[in-house]
């Protein structure tokens, strides 16, 4: 291949190559011999314009690669492209080559990945993360669950982009996300070609024959329980498909999940919420507050939640506040503006999972239990919850599932939830009541009613009501 300049100066020559899969790039020496097509233009008057010169588009047809070079008589500084000496790349095939080479190696990953935002970085517990590299280290398939909000898809990406991940997988690091699949294993088997960059098909036994001809790879499978749902269409054909991927030798599957998941083979990681110091390190470090002993009440109002400290913080950035500004906007805010803004960031995370063909299948056990559960700031005990509820159908499961969805929790005889879904939920339990004049009930047995004697009502909504 003879790359010729226009310009009597010694050109320089940068370029970019589109992705290519592994396994063509093995055949890149071989394919590279046969003859390129090779077209150029340059300016009207034959001469290369100041800074820009001839563009060079060379493509082989055996490969899915297309070359663009652009001669120049100035040094080109664009960031990530290789720069080569076109006086060393002339005179035969050999010498295209090595341009061809350098090129490649100058090309970012093959395998492009969503990187994590900076205001993600502090908002995952660290040791979560160090011991799903230590499983993954060993190709062992690992499956991260937890609450919503509490950062496993950051600690799964973060995960992606680790130097320790980096030097055992290389370019063969992929990402899918399982949200924007449909409930069928067909849509499923498709979605994951696309994620590992290989031809879509629905057969087994070709996925299975590609995977095991290439090195160690991970792929994170990011909410993996929108298709796993035990009352989702396929959802066990797709599970079982999940687990087999995961026993190859050389294949480690990393999972996100809001359920805790039962796939055979995985290592099973709960990522809980932020320790004390923790939240107070990423609060501070995101807004730039000066720390002090009211706002840290306020952090922990929030049961160091990250999803609800990233809140918190962003508006604290995007507001100007100071600390007396933040405390009389959480507690005093007359227009309600802050509390409408949370609760509406936490419905997007809360109503798909809420939605779940398994959570609807509960019916009015679900609400009447998440609602009851948040009346009680301290958690309630689960004797007195089921005596509550008692002669109520379907008691028993919901319980079981709404625990499995990680909506609540157990701890020590007590059945609780984190601040922010109660929260979430007495707010959903009150927009309908808005328009209603007077409401009378028995502080005993109601629970709303006792919801809104709490001091967590008080903490958000700037009132207290006694009955």
């Amino acid at each position: 291949m003879q790359i010729i300049s226009p310009s009597p100066k010694s050109p320089q020559i940068h370029g970019s190559a589109l992705p290519v899969g592994e396994q063509e790039l093995r055949k890149l020496s071989d394919d590279a011999k046969s003859q390129p097509t090779t077209t150029a233009t340059t300016s009207s008057n034959g001469a290369a314009p100041h800074g820009f010169g001839t563009e060079c588009v060379i493509s082989w047809p055996a490969l899915p690669l297309i070359l663009t070079f652009t001669f120049s008589d100035t040094r080109p500084t664009l960031p990530g492209l290789s720069r080569v000496d076109a006086s060393a790349s002339t005179g035969g095939a050999g010498n295209g080559q090595a341009v061809l080479s350098d090129v490649l190696g100058s090309q970012p990953e093959l395998s492009p990945l969503p990187t994590l935002p900076q205001s993600h970085v502090n908002l995952f517990p660290r040791e979560v993360l160090n011991e799903a590299l230590d499983l993954t280290d060993q190709v062992a398939s690992t499956a991260l669950f937890g609450p919503i909000g509490v950062g496993k898809s950051s600690v799964a990406l973060a995960l992606l982009h680790h130097n320790r991940t980096k030097a055992k997988y290389g370019r063969l690091r992929y990402l899918m996300h399982c949200d924007n699949v449909t409930n069928s294993l067909e849509d499923f088997l498709k979605g994951l070609c696309d994620a590992i960059h290989i031809d879509r098909t629905t057969d087994m036994a070709q996925i299975r024959l590609h995977l095991e001809s290439l090195p160690p790879l991970i792929l994170l499978l990011d909410s993996v329980d929108s298709i796993l749902d035990p009352l989702a269409p396929e959802s066990e054909d797709i599970s079982a498909v999940i687990e087999e991927f995961g026993s190859y030798d050389r294949v480690c599957l990393l999972t996100t999940s809001r359920m805790d998941p039962d796939i055979h083979g995985f290592h099973r990681v709960e990522v809980p919420t932020l320790s004390e110091g923790d939240a107070r390190d990423a609060f501070y470090g995101l807004c730039n507050m000066g720390r002090s002993p009211a706002v840290d009440d306020l952090i922990a109002r929030l049961d160091f939640h990250p999803l609800s400290i990233n809140f918190l913080a962003s508006s604290v950035h995007e507001n100007g506040w100071d600390e007396p500004m933040l405390l009389k906007a959480w507690d005093d805010d007359q227009e309600d503006a802050l509390k409408t803004k949370y609760h509406q960031r936490l419905r997007g995370a809360m109503e798909p999972l809420l939605l779940s063909p398994t959570i609807q299948d509960l019916g009015t056990a679900a609400p009447d239990i998440l609602g009851a559960i948040a009346a009680f700031p301290g958690g309630i005990e689960e004797r007195r919850l089921r005596s509550t509820f008692a002669g109520a159908t379907g008691v028993e499961v919901a319980l079981e599932v709404l625990c499995k969805f990680s909506l609540i929790y157990r701890q020590d005889g007590l059945v609780k939830m984190l601040s922010p879904f109660q929260f979430y939920f007495l707010e959903c339990m009150l927009e309908p009541a808005q328009h209603v004049e007077v409401i009378r009930c028995d502080v005993d047995n109601c629970h709303t009613a006792k919801a809104c004697t709490s001091l967590f009502l008080h903490l958000f909504y700037g009132f207290r009501v006694t009955v």
